[in-house]
């Protein structure tokens, strides 16, 4: 896409040129008014000349205004940008709201759910639960310990016990893959693959449950408000894209933190706390735009229903 670019230079010289066209105009005006009361005037063509003048002044004195207002209006835009220059650029953010990831009930529900899980993931952790990523070998594989009990039978492994199972990678994948995978092997997989593992949170439905929440709130809201349809199917839109792109988001960014060879519990707390801090991005972080017109500083989140919505009004017009 073409941009054009002014300089705070130009403008400073627009406004220049500008002042003086219409400094100019007064000027020729002043002239001519000093050439016609002091010409010699035959009394058959006064009163022509000068209704043929008074109409022409007219156009002058208008031109001018108009001269001297385009002149204001680029001065002031260029008192502007050199103000926003001047700021630092703070990427128009206008406010904040620390209480995000607790405001509402979905994302209460969303922060609970969370910050369960990680407690339910200590205490297997407590109880004997291990994984350990063993990628840089010939085969990849995952030890995986579900508990010191799971382990005590055993058998000896030269000499000692081996105190974990084996999961070769190859052989994951390629249950996955044929769809015979059991619920451990699909647990495996997604702590491998941050892809996979990204796909299986988009299809946990009680990963869902705050975005749920979410959705019959705005919903309700909409229709005791007598919203339109576009606003509702906005709503809804932006609330998924959100509660999705966050989950794929914790789940890649997690991924690309913590090295592989990282506690589980490590991971799972670095989970929630990406999670936490992408709630904030998306909706604690206030920008100085207000798209819906509801007399508030808009957040990431929406933003996106705005844009839902307009996109859903311009697709839905198309069968109309």
């Amino acid at each position: 896409m073409s941009r054009i670019v002014m300089t705070s230079a130009y403008l400073n010289t627009l406004v220049q040129q500008l002042e003086q066209a219409a400094n100019q105009l007064q000027q020729v005006d002043s002239a001519l008014q000093h050439a016609i009361q002091s010409a010699a005037w035959q009394s058959s063509s006064r009163q022509n000349i000068m209704a043929l003048y008074s109409g022409h002044q007219r156009n002058f004195l208008t031109a001018a205004v108009n001269m001297q207002e385009l002149a204001a209006f680029a001065r002031s835009t260029r008192e502007k940008f050199e103000q926003e220059d001047q700021s630092g650029g703070t990427l128009g953010i206008a406010g904040f709201n620390p209480m995000a990831p607790l405001d509402g009930l979905g994302n209460i529900t969303g922060t609970l759910l969370g910050g369960l899980a990680v407690a339910r993931l200590g205490y297997r952790v407590q109880n004997g639960y291990m994984v350990r990523q063993q990628l840089d070998r010939r085969r990849p594989r995952i030890l995986v310990r579900d508990s010191y009990a799971s382990v005590r039978s055993n058998p000896i492994v030269n000499g000692r016990p081996r105190g974990h199972k084996i999961y070769y990678l190859d052989s994951v994948r390629a249950a996955v893959a044929n769809g015979t995978a059991s619920p451990k092997i699909k647990e495996i997989a997604a702590m491998a693959d941050p892809w996979y593992g990204a796909k299986s949170a988009l299809k946990d439905k009680l990963g869902w449950a705050s975005v749920g929440i979410d959705i019959f709130t705005d919903t309700k809201e909409n229709l005791d408000n007598n919203a339109s349809s576009d606003e509702v199917a906005g709503d809804i839109i932006g609330n998924v894209i959100v509660g999705g792109a966050t989950t794929v988001g914790a789940t890649l960014l997690t991924a690309a933190i913590m090295p592989a060879a990282a506690p589980v519990l490590a991971v799972g707390a670095v989970g929630f706390g990406v999670s936490v801090g992408l709630t904030y991005l998306a909706e604690g972080v206030k920008l100085d735009v207000d798209l819906d017109n509801d007399g508030q500083d808009d957040s990431v989140k929406d933003i996106v229903k705005h844009g839902a919505k307009r996109a859903w009004s311009t697709v839905s017009g198309w069968f109309k």
